[in-house]
């Protein structure tokens, strides 16, 4: 057996691929408020339990090795949340501190207007280049790309050929979907990843985007006409 990439492995000539099943954490008050959460812990609020709940009914169809969550609380209550669904008994579920939403430094807590005015000079240049321009006392979106990628790549190799649960949040998700499509487009705002929806990606040699922000405003789950999120993803 050789190691492949992006955590996929070779055996006897046959790729084996990691299915993840990626999910961002329910709603909170700041994701309604448009705030930046970034790598502070705000918890879910009772839509996000209601979205994590649903999502749970819908995962326990399958059949998940292991869950694996951001360690921030609301994706923690998420998975957790989530894992309460499976009959006879939940899957093992393992906090990845590198699954965390991006290191926003002092710009963590505030809304879009807010940070407009605040922080004038680092909004011009993220306007320009969002994938390479630094949070001040963070971190930029290229660099939570690869500890995202990184941790993917591992915890693929602890599940080769399987299907694994990833709770996160939505700039991983969007990292993810940026790596496995190739991307280096300087939209962020190219496609939504709404609270409490589901992405599945296989994680192979050629990685494969097999669905994209399946949720609560598609299909129905716990819907109550809460926001989906910002262009920054609040979190």
């Amino acid at each position: 057996m050789t190691a492949g990439l992006n955590g996929g492995r070779r055996e006897l000539g046959r790729v084996m691929a990691t299915v993840f099943y990626l999910v961002r954490h329910g709603e909170t008050d700041w994701n309604r408020q448009g705030r930046w959460q970034a790598q502070l812990d705000v918890p879910l609020n009772e839509a996000g339990r209601r979205q994590a709940t649903a999502l749970g009914v819908l995962a326990a169809r399958f059949p998940l090795a292991a869950l694996y969550s951001s360690d921030l609380a609301r994706a923690m209550e998420t998975a957790r949340l989530i894992a309460a669904a499976f009959n006879p008994g939940p899957p093992p579920l393992y906090p990845e501190p590198r699954l965390r939403e991006l290191n926003a430094g002092v710009l963590a807590g505030y809304t879009l207007e807010e940070l407009r005015v605040l922080y004038p000079e680092w909004w011009e240049a993220d306007r320009r280049d969002p994938v390479s321009t630094r949070c001040p006392g963070g971190e930029t979106f290229q660099e939570m790309r690869a500890r995202v990628k990184e941790a993917l790549d591992d915890i693929a190799s602890r599940h080769p050929d399987r299907a694994v649960g990833v709770v996160t949040h939505g700039g991983p998700i969007r990292a993810v979907v940026f790596e496995v499509l190739g991307l280096t487009d300087r939209r962020m705002d190219a496609f939504a990843v709404d609270n409490g929806s589901l992405t599945v990606v296989r994680w192979s040699e050629r990685p494969c985007l097999l669905a994209l922000n399946v949720g609560p405003r598609w299909v129905g789950w716990a819907h109550d006409g809460a926001a989906g999120g910002t262009d920054l993803d609040a979190g």
